[in-house]
């Protein structure tokens, strides 16, 4: 029965991923299968997407009426929350240009656009990475962060937490972001130095989006998103809704901007 459910399950997933049509699935589910079915779509961080893919079904095929008002539930409550976050992301900006750091949206609300329905997107924290604007200090990491945290702290609101390899911790009005100076961090020395060094070249292809936020470019994504999957499949544990990311930006017209070859000779010097 459990790889039943799971089929079941990835056929709501490609529903609500608008991958297939439900001309093109036969799915017929259980009363005793849908508690299952959302349940593993909370651990996979996906709750939203799978209720598109609920909505794409019959109205006598959703789930029992008690599991369809909780399931609406917790998506108004995403749907809130990415509203939020896209504002935070506003705010934060803002604010770090006040002080002479430009921003980049990583991931999270980067990625909402993607989905057929970007508020749908499970959210999570708020990864940002920052460059200062008036002073370069090269290579020079030390120097780096302690100019940015001298920036951040000239934020009023703000405050600084724990700092680690590749980040800050900052809070600013009920806020908890990640102040990243490193994207991506890798384990391996000689990977490490060549991910960096090509992070920094590609900063200058970030972009503004439509939520008044900088966001990287595709080509970017194409490479970190897959470091941060590998990341998360070593230390944290990968759920579907890393997946989902990568597969629609796969699925985009990502190909039609960058230089394949170029890039399969970067993932393979990473080693990923």
């Amino acid at each position: 029965m459990k790889d039943d459910v799971q089929d079941k399950f990835f056929v709501l997933l490609r529903l609500g991923l608008q991958c297939v049509s439900i001309k093109d699935q036969s799915l017929v589910i259980t009363i005793e299968e849908w508690p299952l079915l959302y349940n593993m779509a909370k651990e996979q961080g996906v709750v939203g997407v799978a209720f598109d893919g609920v909505l794409k079904l019959t109205q006598d095929s959703y789930p029992p009426r008690l599991l369809l008002m909780q399931w609406i539930g917790v998506v108004e409550q995403i749907k809130r929350r990415n509203l939020l976050l896209n504002e935070k992301c506003r705010e934060l900006t803002t604010a770090l240009e006040g002080v002479g750091l430009d921003s980049c949206i990583l991931k999270g609300q980067g990625l909402g656009s993607l989905y057929p329905n970007p508020l749908h997107r499970q959210s999570g924290d708020i990864d940002v990475w920052v460059k200062t604007h008036v002073v370069n200090y090269g290579n020079d990491i030390n120097a780096i962060i302690g100019e940015i945290k001298k920036r951040l702290s000239a934020i009023g609101e703000g405050n600084l937490g724990k700092t680690v390899y590749h980040h800050i911790e900052f809070s600013m009005l009920n806020m908890m972001a990640e102040i990243h100076y490193r994207p991506q961090a890798f384990n391996n020395p000689w990977a490490n130095n060549i991910f960096q060094n090509w992070c920094n070249e590609e900063w200058r292809n970030r972009q503004l989006n439509n939520g008044g936020y900088y966001v990287p470019s595709d080509g970017f994504n194409t490479v970190y998103l897959l470091a941060h999957m590998y990341h998360h499949l070593l230390f944290e544990g990968l759920r579907l809704k890393q997946v989902c990311d990568y597969a629609l930006l796969l699925q985009s017209d990502v190909k039609s901007r960058i230089d394949n070859a170029e890039l399969m000779s970067l993932l393979q010097r990473l080693e990923l």
